[in-house]
């Protein structure tokens, strides 16, 4: 029901962008998207043309307006996911602690868990102080 719903939302709005592209404007930009509004107007007379595609802009974007919140609603109140999938969405552990990340060009420290033993100190060869 959602798609059927968001496709009929896609639809009105392709709709509502070319009649707001088509509406006669104060600079009249229609003429770069095929000159259209003066044909429009030329069919039922400017006046008529300006009000049919102002109250065309308005429907539609009543029209998306009551779908879109119809859409959220079915969302909201008829979620048909299943509970399973709710539980693990809900149960979702913290993340983990920060660890700290090295920057480029520096290698990571390793930190021994355990002191290492001590090394012998090198054995002071004869004849050398």
């Amino acid at each position: 029901m959602e798609t059927v719903l968001t496709i009929i939302i896609m639809i009105c709005s392709l709709l509502l962008i070319g009649a707001v592209l088509l509406q006669p404007g104060k600079g009249d930009l229609t003429a770069t998207f095929g000159g259209l509004s003066s044909q429009i107007g030329s069919a039922f007379g400017m006046q008529k043309a300006t009000d049919l595609l102002g109250k065309i802009t308005k429907w539609l974007f009543a029209i998306i307006a009551v779908l879109v919140l119809a859409t959220n609603f079915i969302i909201q109140y008829f979620d048909d996911t299943p509970d399973v999938q709710k539980a693990a969405i809900e149960n979702v552990d913290a993340p983990a602690a920060h660890v700290p990340v090295p920057s480029a060009g520096q290698m990571p420290v390793q930190v021994p868990e355990t002191a290492p033993a001590e090394v012998p100190a090198p054995a002071k060869e004869e004849g050398t102080e």
